[in-house]
Parts: structure tokens; sequence; C-alpha cells
């Protein structure tokens, strides 16, 4: 199994790495292409020691557990460096490539006084497959923006969509700061409120502002949905109760259900022998009457996420 994962591991983590600045110099390339004679052979290498690990554990040769394990250990450590290296360009913004392979690099070389190698190798090489990467616009499209292009237009378009919103709101979604004098400058074009805790709010002139009293109708949010992650406070969607289950580990952001325009629950789609189900589990008590037009909406977008399965259900965890 530890050998499984290894070989596994090793692939997806050599084809889960962006590639977009690879051709940005002739240097850089270079580099990319030379340096994968050292990948190369690591893996090559990873494969005979498999082997030879094999007879260690079946008792066809005089190696011990150790010098095996050390024989499997040090080329998995040659072929992440050599990954780490030459990623370390396009990730340099990126926390996990900075320190999360080279502290898994230094943990697989000491599996070998574990008598677990294989297994334990395995593991770390999963576990870095669960790391969220991330890169920077700049290196993304292979060229500098200035933060001040389209500014304007950044926060029309976000009002446009999430408004009214705070300036920190805005902070938030985009990831820029000190924007407080930019919305001054452009109070003159916006529309202002304060909301129940005396904080500025921001919207479009046109914004619309239907009464509170104006029923929403239930919607199902895919995963990682913008009105999730669009304002600094997130109760006016997401209570703190259910925070939980909707932000879940590894940075991911749950599929969810809307009621009255608040979280009510999450969702996903299971099939089984050609049949697509689609799960909903209410965070709150809900109406039958809420419950009914749940129903009626998932039937719907099971049958467009699902158009090939035979047959389609709806089903309440509880």
């Amino acid at each position: 199994m530890g050998g499984l994962l290894i070989v596994l591991a090793m692939w997806w983590l050599y084809f889960d790495q962006t590639e977009h600045a690879l051709g940005a110099s002739l240097r850089t390339t270079f580099i990319w292409g030379y340096g994968h004679l050292f990948i190369f052979a690591a893996a090559a290498a990873v494969g005979a020691d498999l082997a030879v690990a094999v007879d260690q554990a079946t008792h066809y040769t005089e190696i011990g557990p150790v010098g095996s394990g050390a024989a499997v250990a040090i080329p998995v450590a040659l072929y992440l460096v050599s990954l780490w290296l030459l990623q370390e360009r396009a990730q340099a913004e990126n926390p996990s490539h900075k320190y999360l392979f080279p502290t898994a690099i230094i943990l697989i070389l000491l599996t070998p006084f574990t008598g677990q190698t294989i297994l334990l190798t395995g593991l770390l090489l999963v576990a870095l497959l669960n790391k969220p990467a991330f890169t920077l616009a700049e290196l993304w499209l292979g060229r500098s923006i200035a933060p001040e292009d389209n500014l304007r237009d950044l926060i029309f378009r976000y009002l446009a969509a999430f408004g009214p919103a705070a300036v920190t709101d805005m902070q938030t979604w985009s990831g820029l700061t000190k924007l407080k004098e930019v919305f001054e400058t452009l109070k003159p074009e916006l529309q202002t409120y304060r909301d129940e805790n005396r904080r500025q709010l921001f919207d479009l002139l046109d914004g619309p502002l239907p009464p509170a009293d104006v029923p929403a109708p239930v919607r199902f949010l895919p995963e990682f949905d913008n009105l999730l992650l669009s304002h600094s406070n997130r109760t006016r969607v997401v209570a703190d109760e259910t925070r939980a289950k909707v932000y879940l580990p590894g940075l991911r952001v749950a599929a969810t259900i809307l009621v009255d325009g608040f979280v009510r629950g999450v969702w996903k789609i299971e099939k089984a022998k050609n049949v697509a189900t689609l799960v909903i589990e209410p965070l709150a008590t809900l109406t039958k009457q809420e419950r009914d037009a749940l129903s009626a909406e998932a039937e719907q977008l099971v049958r467009f996420v699902e158009p090939q399965a035979n047959a389609f259900a709806v089903r309440f965890v509880r």
C-alpha cells in the first residue's frame, strides 16, 4: 500500500504544477528542461529501490530495514527537492511551497529510522497533495499589473454584485488594502447607508434595495460561491453556529442552500447504480413549506447537473 501511495503521489505532484511562466526567458526554460534530469533519475531510482525494499521485507537480501528504507527515502527526497526548486519561481508567494516541501523532505529522510519507511513516505507525499495552490496574477498573466488600474470599475462591479457593502467588505473580497480614500473619492457617485452597527455602506445609485419583508426564494449555491466570501462580516448570510459546516478545512467552502437569504444547510450529489441523488443536510429547522420548495428546486438542479443519469432523487439527511 505504501509503495502504491508513493508512485501515485509522485505522479500527481508532478502533473499538479502550473507552468504558465516557464517560457518567460531562455534561462528559465533551460533550468526547467535540464532540471528534469534529476526528476527522471530520482523517479527511476524510486522504482528500483522499491524492489529492494520488497526483497528486504521478504528476506531475499541481507540489507537491513534502515538501508532499504534509505534506498527509497533518498531518491524520493531528491525528487521533491527537484520539484520544489523548479517550481519555486512560479510559487514564490505560496507559503506551502516555502515551508511544506522542505519539511516533508526532512521528515522523509528520517523515516528509515522508524522501520516503516514505505508507508510513512507515502503518507507524507499524500499530505503534500492536500495543499491549496496559489499564484499571483502577475505570474499567471506574465506581466505586471498596477493596483490602481481600473480600480473604479472594479469597485463598481463589486457593488453591483454585493452592495450595499462597507470598505472592509470590498477589501476582504479583493485582497486590496487602504481603499477608504478611494471610496471617499467616489462617494458623489455612490449611494450610502448605515447598518445596525452604524457602519457606512456603499452601493450604486441605482442599486436595488428591496424592503426587508420581501420573501427571498430558496437557492442552491455551489462550492466556493462568492456570496459566502465577499464580506468581512459574514453573519449577514452565515450564522456563527453553522460556520464550521460551511467553511471547511483546506480552505474549502461547502455547497450551501439559502432559505430567505440565509444559509440553512449544505448539499451534495451522490451517484449509485446510475441514480443521481441530491442530498440536503439542513443546518437549522425547516418548515414543510421550505422543504417542499427546496425539493422542487433540487429536482431541477440534479437533473441539470447529472443529465446522463437514468433516475433522480432528492433526500434530506434529517
